[in-house]
């Protein structure tokens, strides 16, 4: 049986998931970033957020359509040169999220072990 063109794994892209300290390796990829919003709430057109390794990880939300809902919070977008990353999408991930595990995960992820992931 063939995939279906929206199904098929060759041709979906890949969003890889980051911490502030692996930025750098994206430029220019799509990536999704979970953190907890700083400072105003994530009104504005430039947001930090502490990133899961407790990194300052700067959102570039010129092109959002919404406010965030929640002070946690993971964004799918496009990092630019300047490790900044431009928002595609986001979404709210509660008033509570443990960090510093899912920070864990992601060493996993991105380690040796990236093959199985």
């Amino acid at each position: 049986e063939k995939l279906a063109p929206h199904n098929n794994p060759t041709t979906m892209s890949t969003n890889h998931r980051v911490n502030s300290l692996m930025l750098p390796q994206f430029v220019g990829q799509n990536v999704l970033v979970v953190g907890r919003v700083k400072g105003d709430g994530g009104i504005g057109q430039m947001v930090h957020l502490e990133g899961p390794d407790g990194g300052d990880i700067v959102i570039d939300r010129r092109q959002a359509s919404r406010d965030y809902g929640s002070p946690y919070v993971e964004v799918l977008g496009t990092v630019n040169a300047d490790r900044t990353i431009l928002e595609t999408r986001a979404i709210d991930f509660g008033q509570e999220f443990d960090l510093q595990m899912y920070n864990e995960t992601l060493l996993t992820m991105n380690g040796p072990l990236k093959d199985l992931f």
